[in-house]
């Protein structure tokens, strides 16, 4: 994670679940600074309570935006995804509210979009559409979850880094850790921008399954 100003309106996180399961999420709060901070972290306290009673994302996400509404005065809304890894077997199962959509890289550095439907953020809709998934993350392969200000990072020439480095940059480090990874990606992005100010926080998750 790489914000914007002193403090962020991004979220990842990791938690354990039952049956040797972990949840994993990533978010995108509208705004910036502390407002958004503050908003944030209502959102990550409210995922981790719903997470703990409900295996199902879908159910988790809306629940979480029944809270939400009841206590936004500030007009922001939340993009996320949030999924159940099932260590044993690879597989994530998420949902997805508004935010951009997972990829997955395959040991040859081919990428892979999952299918999606149609999927509205939180705090905005009593009843938004959730998109539901599952991507299969075999041996080899890295799973990507990304905030918005990773693709629309831009550099002096007003170009944005868009998806197609990102996947150049995963494809040309899909040896090294997830950790790695992520560091790696995040300096390829730097060195992009160069002197232009970075406008947007920047959160990248990497999900490896080691062959």
């Amino acid at each position: 994670m790489a914000p914007a100003r002193a403090v962020g309106g991004d979220l990842y996180d990791f938690f354990p679940l039952k049956d040797g399961k972990v949840g994993i999420a990533i978010g995108d709060v509208s705004d910036k600074s502390v407002s958004a901070a503050l908003f944030m972290a209502l959102f990550s306290s409210l995922l981790r309570v719903e997470a703990k009673r409900a295996n199902n994302p879908r159910e988790v996400f809306r629940q979480v935006n029944n809270h939400l509404l009841e206590r936004n005065e500030t007009g922001m809304f939340v993009t996320a995804v949030y999924g159940v890894l099932d260590v044993s077997t690879g597989e994530y199962s998420y949902a997805r509210a508004g935010h951009e959509v997972p990829i997955l890289i395959d040991p040859n550095g081919r990428p892979f979009t999952p299918e999606q439907g149609i999927g509205q953020p939180l705090c905005i809709f009593p009843e938004p559409e959730i998109d539901v998934q599952k991507v299969q993350i075999s041996p080899g392969h890295t799973l990507l979850l990304y905030t918005d200000g990773i693709t629309d990072a831009t550099n002096l020439k007003n170009l944005r880094f868009g998806l197609e480095r990102l996947v150049n940059s995963s494809r040309l480090k899909n040896v090294l850790s997830a950790q790695e990874l992520c560091d790696q990606i995040i300096g390829d992005i730097q060195t992009f921008q160069g002197h232009q100010p970075q406008f947007d926080d920047m959160t990248l998750v990497a999900i490896h399954r080691r062959g």
